[in-house]
């Protein structure tokens, strides 16, 4: 994936979530296939990435916990700027 985030910045927010990402996967040939969505007048972001969460879990009060495993997963730098 084009996007990376700093885990030693974040240490604190570790022990509430934990997230393991992948490109998609063409089923025929199992390479990588990319997308994307852009949105050049986008408010939240302007590019995102398309992947596949592996898994996901976030810790918290019962009502806010869950967990996710291979499905859809976004990643773009937010830009609030606008």
């Amino acid at each position: 994936m084009a996007r990376r985030f700093d885990t030693k910045a974040c240490k604190p927010c570790l022990k509430l979530w934990h997230f393991e990402g992948e490109p998609i996967k063409n089923l025929v040939t199992g390479e990588e296939h990319r997308a994307r969505i852009v949105l050049p007048n986008g408010f939240e972001y302007k590019e995102a990435e398309m992947g596949n969460t592996v898994h996901c879990r976030v810790n918290g009060v019962e009502r806010l916990a869950f967990e996710l495993k291979n499905t859809y997963a976004q990643l773009n730098a937010f830009d609030w700027s606008n």
